[in-house]
């Protein structure tokens, strides 16, 4: 047997910031990220993405460029990316394993 979520036309369409935003609201306090090296709750992870999300606005403000960003380990790029996507920025993840010619 395979269960399955249905999802509202109205939350499949809509934003990632925003479906999170949800989902802070709903549970502030539980772990959102756990990891040998950090804890971070909703409300802590969307705190730090909000940060992120300003500091690139106050420094690239109404401009229409592509944000990019190293992939690493840990609780940083999931902050980075929402921080990004709240800053209604693109995004470019940069992978450090893949060869410099690329």
């Amino acid at each position: 047997m395979r269960a399955e979520t249905e999802f509202l036309k109205v939350e499949v369409e809509g934003s990632i910031p925003a479906r999170f935003e949800k989902i802070v609201a709903a549970f502030p306090d539980k772990p959102a990220i756990r990891s040998t090296e950090i804890d971070l709750t909703y409300r802590q992870l969307n705190e730090a993405a909000n940060r992120l999300a300003f500091a690139i606005l106050a420094e690239r403000a109404e401009a229409e460029e592509p944000v990019a960003y190293l992939l690493e380990q840990g609780a940083d790029p999931l902050v980075t990316f929402l921080g990004i996507l709240k800053a209604g920025k693109i995004y470019i993840p940069l992978d450090p394993t893949f060869p410099r010619d690329r």
